[in-house]
Parts: C-alpha cells; structure tokens; sequence
C-alpha cells in the first residue's frame, strides 16, 4: 500500500491523527515515527472502502425492480392468452363430441326399427306375434327412448276380417280396427279403401288402446306414411295425436316401410302397388338425449339443448335439455328454455332425415376461459425472482459494508499495515468467488426450472391438442359424416387411425396422472359411491371389446354390500385398467369374473379374475412399476407401457386401501381391490 504523505503530515504537525472511521485524537510530540505511518495507512485504506458505496448503485435497484415487474406482466397476459386459446378450442372440441355422441344414439335407434323390418320385407309372415315379442324384448329393455314398437299392416278393405279373425287366434280376443272420436274415445273405423292399423303392439301392457287402432286417420302420421312409401327410406313425424302422449310429450315416430318384393322397388308407382306395412317406432326424443349424453358423460361446465328446426334452418322449439354438473350442485336447476351464454355451439343432426339442431352453451358466471393457475404462477415466480435479485443486490451491498467496517476494525487492531492490506485483498477474492458461484447456481437453477416448464407445456399442448384433432377428423372419415369415401379400406385405415391415437392419447393421460399422483396434486372429490354401479358401468364400456375377443364376462355382485365414500372417477379407473388388462391378456374362449363382496372384518373387496397366460411370481412385484411388463417378450407380443397397474395401485393407496395381485402362470390372474372398512358409507343400494 503506497502512503499518502502529503495529506498527513500536516495533520501530525498540529499533533492530530484521523482514522479509517472518521474519528480525531491527538498524539504526543514523542509519538513514534512507525505509529505514525501505521495510521496514514490505515485511513488511506478506508478511504478506499467507503469510495465503494456508490449511491448510484440505488438507479439499479431501481431499474431491476422496475424492469422484473414489467417482464411478469407481459408473461402472464402472454400465457393467459395462450390458455384462452386452448379453452376455446376445448370448448368447440367438447361440442364436436357431444353432437356427434347424440346423433350416433339417434342412429341407432333407427337402426333398431330398420332391422326389425327385415324379418317382414318380402314375406310378412315370416314373423309372427311370438317372434316379434321376443325381438321387442330383447332390445326396449337396453334402448329406453323407443317406447313402443309397432307391426302396421296394409290391409285392403275387403280383408277386414281376415286381420281380425287372425288376431282372435294370436290370443287378442275382441280385436278389432277402431279409430278415434272427437271426445277422445276409440269407435270402429269408418268404410274407407284401406287401413293401416296397428297389429303387432310391444309392449303391449300400458299400449292396449293402440292395439287395431288404425294410424290412417291422423293426416300427421298418413302424411309420414306417404312419405316413406313415395321414398323407399324411413320417414318420421311428430304428430299432433298420440292415444298414450300428452301436449307436452310429442314422441318422435318412426315409419319404416315394408314391401312384398325383396328389397326396395325402383319406382314410386311399384312401391305404392306393392307396400306391406310399416314397422313403427315410437321415440321419447328427451330420454334418448339424456340417456346418450349420460352414458358417455355428464357435462360439468355446458348446458345442452336439443330443438326442432323450423324453415329458414332457425330452431323451431327444445326439444330437451340437459343441466351441467355445476348448475345441479350449485342448486340452480335445470336451464332456461333459450340458451344464454358467451360461448354457444350449434350443430345440425338428422334422425331419418328429420333435422334437429344440437346447442351447446358454457353455463353464465361459472365458465372459466382457460387455467388461470399457469399464468399466475408464471407472474408470481417472476415477481419472486425480481425480489429475490433485489434482495441480492440489496444484501450485497450490505455484505460489503460489512466488510468495510471489518476491515477498518482489523486494520484497528493490527499493527501492520502491509499485513492487513493482505488479508482484506484476500477476504475481497474470497468473497468475489463466493458471489460468482451462487449467480452460476442461480443462472442453471433458472435454466432447470425454464426447461421443466416449457416441458410441461410441450406434453399438455403439443401432444394432446393434436392428437384430439386427430381423433376428431378420424371419427369424421370412419363415419362417412360428409359423404362416401369409396374405397372401403380407407375407412378401415380411419379407424386404425383413430384407434391409434386414441391409445396414445390414453397413455398420455396415464402418464400425467400418474406424474399428479407421484406429486401429491391428484385431489380426490369424495363422494357417496355405488360401487355396483360402477362395476355395471366399466363392464358394459368393455363388454363389447370381451365379445369380439371371443371371451365371457361375469358380474357377481352381493347387493349386502353398502356404498362407499371416494371418487367415483378414481375408482372407475381403477376397473377399467383391471378390465382392460384382463381382456388383454386372456386368449379366446376365455373367462372373466367380476365379483364385490364384504369380508368378515367389514373391508370392502373388488375382484377381477381371469383365465389369462398369468404371471410369473418373480414378476409381479416388477409389474406394480411403471412402465413394467412382465417380460420383454410380452411387451412385443401385448401392447401397452404398464402403467395400469401402477396408477390403479397408487388411486387404491390414495383410499387407504391395496390392490393385491395373485397369478398362476397358464391359469390366469386375479386382482383384489380392498378398500377398508372406515370407506363404508352405510347406505345400501337398495334405500336409493
């Protein structure tokens, strides 16, 4: 340290030395020449010091702060309105789906009257009463919209009492065609050249007005009639009379025709000459709605509206409507007649070319426009980080007046100047290498979490939004919705298509649930649970998968066995993935058992057996992993990444239960799910 002589040899000239702090004290003239150096070297040094705390540096706080809130302002409006996006784009997604969910159950029942129709075409007795009971039983039980379903014969006048004498030896004593009067009551038909009663009735029981009533009279139903004959194709008519309906219960009927000659004639003229009948349908449109949205799903955040089509393509009346989730547990009722909302999507649909329009609105006040926690996060972390680096700064500046003040200390009490320059030159480097460490940490600890978030982003925006479109077109090729594809083996690519990514989207999902429940963000909304239902439920949903793979699927369920308390979502999981992995690995011929029972101590158990290829018991504590099979070689031969088992595992665990796993290697698998007995409810299925 070089000495600033010129500024001090005055001062000891009056006999005053100034130290590194600013303090005065006088000397004796016999003061040693040594001391006196020492603290012209000490002041000098601290005079270096305190030239360091620049009150400029505050301009930098100042501009840190300044310059930190603006960037997490302008990322999280930049986020939010990448969220928006992907809400809007659900939105129309959900509305896609549901349309086309609603007009594949619509297709179907129109396909149920078209194939009851076969047995009748070209030879109407082919059928008789018995097989058409038997036809009728077996599908109005599993299709709850079709109310009744009707043989309609053409009978000529002159063959009157050859259809009544023929009822009498069906077992219909008394038969005979009728009509109705203006008092509503049912009086014998008037002479006219043909009638179109009603012969065949299922079910008969609440229909038995029905039964001879002759369908003619109504100019509605005759006008539909006409129609179908004139067209060769099914017509359908919302008639004004209907014995069994009120005003405001305007069923839906269907007339499919039926003719002497095999198949369809070419003219209008021969299909007028050789029309046989009509089977009739008889739709509750409102229950077929509800029925399809339901089975698939109950919307939590849309209302849906089904109305008629009036001319100009405008929406004549609803039809039926179903609530959100959200409105029903808000204790809001069901939606009002017209549809009120910021987000509204119509879709026109046709039921034997009777068009009805599908209305998809987001329930007011409680539609949220994308996930408001991402942009929030994203703002608060950089707010954090602008106050941590303040604080840095702030802190440093600190710490070196900390050191300042050290450093005049020791330079207090040493005696030696040069050795205290020394040890401040190396607490300095010291403290300068520390400082360059922790901003390297902190730099690769921001590039770390950046790369962490624009992973997620990637996975839940770059995969599932166009593996959904995807999906979304595929469905559109299977269905043929706009038209005839031609080659028959691009519709089947279609669906390879479709299935493809319908797995891959599945095992996406699988993945993020289970990255959620790894990480404790996987909330149960726990509930009273039928877990019959359930089992019913998941099933049916595989049910027609098992059939196709040639295999038997049992439901034995103890109806002494109470509900539960968990999410119904989590446990309808955890039996699809038993299910699936069941259907999957057991071979034609094969045999799958579900069965719930209530064990002696009161634990609740779910059992899936089968008679699959097993497992080997050194695997099966491995299949329990994610991303484990039991072997490479089925990895190859069964598709699949293993994470059923692993979630359904962790969803059992997150309701204090266990799923326990024993296989016999050639004689299949069972897997038991066992949920204590604290999850029991109380309530039995019985008192619902």
């Amino acid at each position: 340290m070089s000495e600033t002589a010129s500024l001090t040899f005055s001062q000891f000239a009056k006999n005053r030395v100034i130290d590194p702090l600013g303090r005065s004290f006088r000397t004796r003239k016999s003061a040693r020449p040594e001391l006196q150096g020492h603290f012209v070297r000490l002041r000098a040094a601290g005079g270096r010091l305190l030239r360091q705390f620049d009150p400029r540096e505050n301009q930098a706080l100042a501009v840190t702060v300044v310059l930190g809130a603006s960037i997490s302002a302008t990322s999280f409006l930049v986020t939010k309105h990448i969220y928006d996006g992907m809400a809007s784009e659900e939105f129309r997604y959900q509305a896609a789906l549901y349309t086309q969910v609603v007009q594949n159950s619509l297709q179907n029942y129109a396909t149920i009257i078209h194939d009851a129709a076969e047995p009748f075409d070209g030879a109407p007795a082919r059928m008789d009463r018995w097989d058409f009971f038997e036809y009728a039983e077996s599908r109005l039980p599993r299709y709850p919209g079709l109310k009744s379903l009707l043989w309609v014969p053409r009978v000529p006048h002159n063959r009157v009492n050859v259809y009544e004498l023929g009822a009498s030896n069906d077992g219909l004593f008394g038969f005979g065609f009728t009509q109705p009067a203006r008092d509503g009551s049912l009086v014998p038909v008037t002479d006219r050249p043909e009638y179109f009663p009603a012969y065949y009735v299922e079910p008969f029981e609440g229909n038995e007005k029905l039964a001879g009533l002759d369908l003619g009279v109504d100019k509605t139903l005759k006008a539909a009639m006409d129609k179908a004959t004139a067209t060769g194709q099914a017509s359908v008519a919302a008639p004004g009379l209907w014995p069994e309906a009120t005003d405001t219960e305007r069923p839906f009927v269907i007339f499919e025709p039926v003719y002497l000659s095999k198949g369809v004639p070419q003219s209008a003229e021969l299909r007028a000459e050789l029309l046989a009948g009509f089977i009739v349908g008889v739709l509750d449109i409102p229950t077929i709605f509800r029925a399809a949205v339901t089975d698939y799903t109950t919307p939590a955040w849309i209302d849906l509206y089904l109305c008629e089509v009036g001319s100009g393509g405008r929406d004549k009346r609803v039809i039926a409507l179903l609530p959100s989730q959200l409105r029903a547990q808000a204790g809001m009722g069901p939606p009002g007649k017209e549809p009120v909302s910021d987000r509204i999507e119509r879709a026109v649909i046709e039921l034997v070319g009777q068009p009805m329009s599908i209305v998809v609105a987001g329930v007011p006040g409680k539609f949220r426009s994308g996930n408001m926690v991402m942009p929030w996060s994203i703002a608060l972390i950089g707010m954090l980080l602008t106050a941590l680096l303040a604080q840095y700064l702030l802190s440093m500046r600190r710490h070196q007046r900390v050191i300042g003040q050290r450093m005049t200390e020791r330079t207090a009490q040493l005696r030696e100047a040069r050795e205290l320059n020394a040890a401040l030159r190396k607490e300095v480097r010291r403290r300068m290498r520390v400082e360059r460490q922790m901003r390297d940490a902190k730099t690769q600890a921001e590039v770390a979490n950046r790369a962490k978030s624009d992973f997620l982003a990637m996975v839940s925006h770059e995969l599932r939004t166009p593996l959904n479109a995807i999906i979304g077109f595929s469905e559109i090729l299977t269905d043929e919705m706009f038209g005839p594809i031609g080659e028959r083996r691009y519709q089947g690519y279609a669906g390879d298509i479709r299935s493809s990514a319908q797995h891959l989207l599945g095992l996406i999902n699988n993945i993020l649930d289970l990255t959620r429940v790894e990480s404790n963000h996987y909330n149960l909304e726990e509930a009273t649970v039928d877990l019959t239902q359930v089992i019913n439920d998941s099933v049916h949903l595989l049910e027609a998968k098992a059939k196709a793979a040639g295999l038997v699927l049992e439901i034995d369920c103890d109806k002494r066995v109470p509900m539960v308390v968990g999410d119904e979502l989590a446990l309808r999981q955890i039996l699809i993935n038993l299910l699936q992995n069941a259907v999957k690995f057991t071979p034609a011929e094969g045999h799958i058992a579900v069965s719930l029972q209530r064990q002696q101590d009161g634990d609740i158990v779910v059992e899936v057996r089968d008679t699959g290829i097993g497992i080997e018991p050194e695997d099966i504590n491995r299949v329990l992993e994610p991303f484990m099979q039991a072997d490479t070689s089925l990895a190859r031969r069964y598709e699949g990444a293993g994470l059923g088992l692993p979630l359904s595992k962790k969803l059992a665990e997150m309701h204090d239960g266990a799923l326990e796993l024993q296989s016999t290697p050639g004689a299949g698998t069972t897997v038991r799910l066992v949920l204590p007995a604290s999850r029991a409810a109380n309530v039995y299925r019985a008192a619902i």
